[in-house]
């Protein structure tokens, strides 16, 4: 148990004493560790608890409010996305996984979470999921394991300062549907926030999001604009009008692109500086304190990458002034 324990000791996990008694207590939790073959060493572990199956009575309780202990991803999810197959469903919730500090960065975790999945599914199970502080890199090893991200608290976490996010991974079809459904409506709710509650939220981490698994086609439709706006948006990329004077414009544009899964045909640089200036409305001022762009340079790469968006959704080709 020393060499397995400590490997999450290492990980910086917020470990407590009692810890090993809680698993030893709670039916519903339990420990899979990765050994090497020739040494017998254990390079990586997994705390898992098993949740779901509630009640239709405690899962009405729950959509109204209620409380319910030992179930964290059902009730999250019944409560901020309101279908009641979340309470029904069954599956793991990764409390933690680590991989020994030696044997880090060659994809000895991802392997981990693979066999996790494995047998998930063998056991019948409808969904893997794990909840975390957001960094771009935690973030990034989920979200290329197939996790999908379905909510974000609106409030950054009092002791480490990140914003706790939930992801899961489907594994039955009925679970599949439901996560591609929520998975749309989750892009709505956090590119319509990214202004006001995520204002402050890391833009290296909502780039990521936007440009590999955030979309919502039917809700990019919906968003038109007039033969006007788009003649000021052709003035604005040739320099003669400012981003000021056609913010309206610029921002229907970019949401209308980000929700139609077109993110990533930006660079990473222009997707943050959209994101910044035009989600999340930070100044110039702003984007140069927290980034080192500044205003000019900033400026010209958000012209750059609004004559992407005219050329890819409405096939109008506008040069940008050379910089």
């Amino acid at each position: 148990l020393r060499p397995l324990f400590s490997i999450f000791v290492l990980a910086h996990y917020r470990n407590e004493p009692d810890d090993l008694g809680r698993i030893a207590d709670a039916p519903h939790h339990s420990i899979r560790a990765l050994r090497l073959k020739k040494s017998g060493k254990i390079v990586a572990a997994v705390q898992l608890a098993e949740e779901g199956n509630i009640p239709d009575d405690m899962i009405n309780e729950l959509l109204e409010g209620g409380s319910i202990a030992g179930n964290i991803i059902p009730d999250r999810l019944l409560k901020h996305l309101r279908i009641k197959e979340f309470g029904k469903g069954v599956g793991w919730r990764i409390v933690r996984i680590a991989v020994h500090i030696d044997a880090q960065g060659k994809g000895i975790g991802s392997y981990l979470l693979q066999e996790v999945i494995k047998e998930a599914r063998e056991r019948g199970y409808d969904w893997v999921g794990a909840g975390f502080g957001i960094t771009r890199e935690l973030l990034n090893y989920w979200i290329k394991n197939g996790f999908y991200v379905l909510h974000m608290s609106p409030d950054r976490n009092p002791v480490s300062g990140e914003y706790t996010t939930l992801v899961i991974y489907p594994i039955s079809d009925k679970w599949k549907k439901l996560v591609r459904r929520c998975s749309s409506e989750f892009t709505v709710k956090f590119l319509e926030s990214l202004h006001a509650v995520y204002k402050d939220f890391e833009v290296d981490a909502a780039y990521l999001m936007l440009s590999t698994q955030l979309r919502n086609s039917d809700f990019a439709s919906r968003i038109l604009l007039t033969d006007i706006q788009l003649e000021r948006l052709k003035m604005y990329v040739k320099g003669i009008m400012t981003f000021e004077s056609v913010c309206d414009a610029v921002t229907l544009l970019c949401k209308k692109y980000a929700l139609a899964g077109f993110f990533n045909r930006l660079n990473e640089v222009e997707g943050i500086v959209v994101i910044s200036r035009v989600f999340q409305g930070r100044s110039w001022d702003n984007i140069y304190e927290e980034l080192k762009i500044g205003k000019v340079k900033a400026t010209n790469i958000l012209r750059v990458a609004v004559s992407k968006m005219l050329k890819d959704i409405y096939g109008i080709e506008v040069e940008p002034p050379k910089p």
